[in-house]
C-alpha cells in the first residue's frame, strides 16, 4: 500500500499542484484575493504566486482588476462548467431512453458530443446483436472519426464546420469512405437538409450508421444519437424505420433538455 502512494507521489506535476492549491481558494463566498493574499493562504512564494497567476490569466482562467488589485477566476471556467453541465445533463435525459431502443433496433446505440472542436462517446447501449462497434466513453477525437461527429458537423453552424473539416479533414477507413472536400461537405449539407447522417461501410465494412441531431432549449444542437447496425439486416425499406425510430426518440430526449418546436431551430 506504502509503494503504490510513493508510486503515486511519483507522477504529481509540483507547479500544477501549486496552481490547483491557488484555485483551491476561490469559493462562492470568497471570489477575489489580492497577491499577499493568495501568498498568505498557500504559503507558497509570493514570486512563485504570481507567475502561477500571469500564466493563468494570459490563458483565461484568472483575471486581474488593476482597479482594486484583486484576483478573480476567469472566464474560461465558465466555459467548462457549461461543457461539464451540458454533457452530464445530456448524459442523465438520455439514458432512460437509450436501453429501449437498442433492444427495439436490435443495435448498438451510441450518445456523443464535440467539447472544444473535439468529439466524445458519451453514452452507449449494446442491443441483441453480435455487431460490437469501438466506441470508448470519454475518450476524445477528431469530430470526423466518428459519424457521429459527422452528424454533428452537419448540424453546426457552416462557418465552424468548414474550419474544423479543414483542420480535421475525413481519412480513408473503407474503400467506401469519402475524403475529398466537396463530397464531404455535400454529404453533410444533405444531412442538415432531410434530418439525419446515414453511411454505409465508410467506417466499418457491413456497417450501416445512421446519426440524429439532439437539440437544447435554444434549438442549439447539443449532442447527437445514433445507431449502428450490420448492413446486411438495412433494406431500404427499413432504414426509413430506424430513421423514425431514431428521430422520435431524439425528440423525447430533446424534449428532456428543454427543447421545443416553437425553440429556434438554429444548428
Amino acid at each position: 500500500m506504502a509503494r503504490a502512494g510513493v508510486q503515486h507521489h511519483k507522477y504529481v506535476v509540483k507547479v500544477l499542484e501549486k496552481a490547483l492549491n491557488i484555485l483551491d481558494n476561490f469559493s462562492r463566498h470568497e471570489n477575489a484575493f489580492t497577491l499577499d493574499e493568495l501568498t498568505k493562504r498557500t504559503g507558497l512564494d509570493k514570486s512563485t504566486v504570481f507567475r502561477i497567476l500571469r500564466t493563468m490569466e494570459k490563458n483565461g482562467y484568472i483575471r486581474y482588476d488593476q482597479e482594486d488589485h484583486l484576483y478573480r477566476l476567469g472566464l474560461r471556467f465558465l466555459d467548462l462548467g457549461g461543457v461539464v453541465y451540458s454533457s452530464t445533463s445530456v448524459r442523465k435525459s438520455a439514458s432512460p431512453y437509450l436501453d429501449a431502443l437498442a433492444r427495439a433496433l436490435k443495435a448498438t446505440v451510441l450518445v456523443g458530443v464535440l467539447i472544444d472542436d473535439q468529439f466524445s462517446y458519451i453514452d452507449k447501449r449494446e442491443g441483441d446483436s453480435i455487431l460490437r462497434i469501438p466506441s470508448y466513453l470519454g475518450a476524445k477525437m477528431p469530430p470526423t472519426e466518428s459519424f457521429l461527429g459527422l452528424t454533428l458537423l452537419a448540424f453546426s453552424d457552416p462557418a465552424d464546420r468548414k474550419k474544423l473539416l479543414q483542420q480535421q479533414p475525413v481519412k480513408k477507413h473503407t474503400e467506401r469512405t469519402p475524403t475529398k472536400s466537396k463530397e464531404v461537405e455535400a454529404r453533410l449539407n444533405t444531412a442538415r437538409h432531410i434530418g439525419y447522417y446515414l453511411e454505409r461501410s465508410e467506417f466499418f465494412d457491413g456497417v450501416i450508421q445512421i446519426g440524429v441531431p439532439l437539440r437544447g432549449a435554444t434549438g442549439s444542437t447539443v449532442a447527437a444519437l445514433g445507431a449502428s447496425l450490420q448492413e446486411f439486416r438495412v433494406q431500404d425499406e427499413i432504414v426509413g424505420q430506424v430513421v423514425e425510430k431514431l428521430v422520435e426518440t431524439a425528440k423525447l430526449i430533446s424534449g428532456e433538455l428543454g427543447y421545443s418546436n416553437s425553440a429556434s431551430k438554429k444548428a
